[in-house]
């Protein structure tokens, strides 16, 4: 009878969870369309993403984050920062018997673990006056989150994020915490106005190293885990009902992490962006983020695409700029009747016929 009660418990134990998390979802390449082409002050830029690929099956969403050579642009995001952050150390930890029944040496425990992030975003204005936000995030490896806070004061402000992280069985019979200590991020943001911002920030375990020894050892290298991580942890001795069994655990954790402050009310679209956020002679490329709804995948950045001046008249081969080459194209037509809508139209000034006071126009404006 012994026997078969130590059988069930075994059993019980290999059914235990073993999560394998939520995959973070992916793409190829970041498409332009352009209206009208080529690029120019009153055009329309929209990316669309190519290759959508999520092992799960999620629904496919992205964040589009919009630059120029200068940096954010104003009325999409105004602050972007990413860094990598490492969490590591030595803790002990103490586990309850998980059943009244005795356990065998050499028994395996699968579990899953997961971790949770908790701590303060603050923000000091110019003044000098703070608000602080507190944040806790549901659990996983994989944390995002987002919260709007209102900036009253033009000028640098000072963000300060203080993050505790912490990793947690996710299996009521071998129930563990340990704490992998707290990480502080730092930087300034320049607040055109005053007004709600939207604040970002997303932060992906992308490496677990763990090692237990004692009377449960385990030993678990990951990369790139989902949500949740599946840990083995394999009994060194017989351990009897009611017993306490303790593990001395070595741990490090990889956190890459991205932050933003954007516009709240900003009137560009996600896609798209309109020529009331950039200028003649901008290079405007987009930053796009796979989500999926649980994770945030690998950023992927676009091609650069060239902002060029609206077509003047005497820019008769459309190319951006006044020439030589424009210069030329009206010599060769000189004494030519036109019609309205002719393209490329040597008759700057529209009169019907290409002459002395078409070359005058363009050479004043090379």
């Amino acid at each position: 009878m012994r026997t078969t009660f130590v059988l069930i418990a075994f059993l019980i134990l290999q059914i235990a969870a073993y999560v394998n998390g939520n995959t973070p979802p992916s793409f190829d390449s970041i498409q332009f369309t352009i209206e009208p082409t080529p690029a120019r002050e009153a055009s329309v830029l929209t990316a669309s993403p190519v290759g959508w690929n999520d092992v799960d099956g999620d629904t496919e969403q992205y964040l589009y984050d919009w630059y120029n050579q200068d940096g954010p642009l104003r009325g999409t995001v105004d602050y972007s920062n990413e860094v990598e952050a490492q969490y590591q150390g030595k803790t002990s930890v103490e586990i309850p018997s998980p059943l009244p029944l005795p356990i065998p040496s050499g028994s395996e425990i699968r579990l899953s673990v997961a971790g949770v992030q908790k701590g303060t975003v603050k923000f000091t204005g110019p003044s000098g006056a703070e608000t602080v936000y507190e944040v806790e995030e549901e659990e996983g490896s994989n944390i995002n989150g987002s919260f709007t806070v209102n900036l009253a004061e033009v000028g640098e402000y000072t963000i300060t994020e203080t993050f505790q992280a912490l990793i947690r069985s996710k299996e009521r019979f071998v129930p563990f915490e340990w704490n992998v200590g707290k990480r502080q991020f730092s930087w300034t943001y320049l607040n055109p106005a005053p007004g709600e911002r939207l604040y970002r920030h997303r932060t992906r375990v992308h490496q677990i190293t763990f090692t237990a020894t004692g009377d449960l050892a385990a030993n678990l290298d990951v990369t790139n885990p989902g949500a949740e991580v599946g840990l083995t942890l394999v009994t060194q001795r017989l351990i009897l009902p009611g017993s306490t069994v303790k593990a001395d655990i070595d741990y490090q954790l990889a956190f890459s992490k991205y932050s933003s402050l954007s516009l709240a009310d900003s009137s560009v679209t996600e896609r798209s962006l309109t020529g009331a956020n950039f200028d003649a002679g901008d290079e405007v490329y987009v930053v796009i983020t796979p989500y999926d709804g649980t994770d945030f995948g690998e950023p992927v950045e676009s091609e650069r695409v060239l902002i060029l001046s609206e077509t003047k008249s005497t820019d008769i081969n459309g190319d951006g700029v006044v020439n030589i080459l424009d210069l030329v194209f009206v010599a060769n037509n000189l004494g030519m009747q036109v019609e309205e809508g002719t393209e490329p139209n040597a008759d700057v000034n529209r009169d019907g016929v290409v002459n002395i006071l078409d070359l005058v126009a363009v050479a004043s404006d090379i």
